[in-house]
């Protein structure tokens, strides 16, 4: 099903998710990217912070990786490097070759960061088609 509207979306919410707790929590996070057009630097904190409290971190999970998917596509996963004061970002496929290789050569040095786990955050940004719903 091609995605027309924003009740395409939310049909297509029901009909993969049901009722569970992971339907709820992309329906939460849905209305928050139509309420906020312009939002950038979507962290996972703050999703934690919509959704509440009475969700598993499991189930926010799932639901923003669904959200991220091709199914419905309304979020895109970002990464970044935090080296003191200074933020790069930082490609998927880097971030893939350093969970491979334990290792992530730093954006402005070259040099291999140790420990990169410590210093590599997540966010996430909403997509064309979401900033068009």
């Amino acid at each position: 099903m091609l995605i027309m509207n924003r009740d395409d979306v939310t049909a297509m919410i029901k009909e993969d998710w049901g009722d569970s707790p992971q339907s709820h929590i992309c329906n939460l996070v849905f209305q928050y990217l139509l309420s906020r057009k312009k939002a950038k630097h979507i962290t996972y904190h703050r999703f934690k912070v919509l959704v509440g409290v009475n969700y598993l971190d499991e189930q926010i999970l799932e639901a923003i990786n669904y959200l991220c998917g091709s199914r419905v596509n309304l979020l895109s996963a970002k990464f970044e490097f935090i080296d003191g004061e200074r933020v790069f970002p930082v490609e998927v496929g880097d971030v893939k070759e350093a969970d491979s290789s334990g290792e992530l050569v730093h954006p402005e040095t070259g040099e291999l960061v140790k420990n990169y786990k410590e210093k590599v955050s997540i966010y996430f940004e909403p997509t064309d088609l979401a900033r068009r719903l």
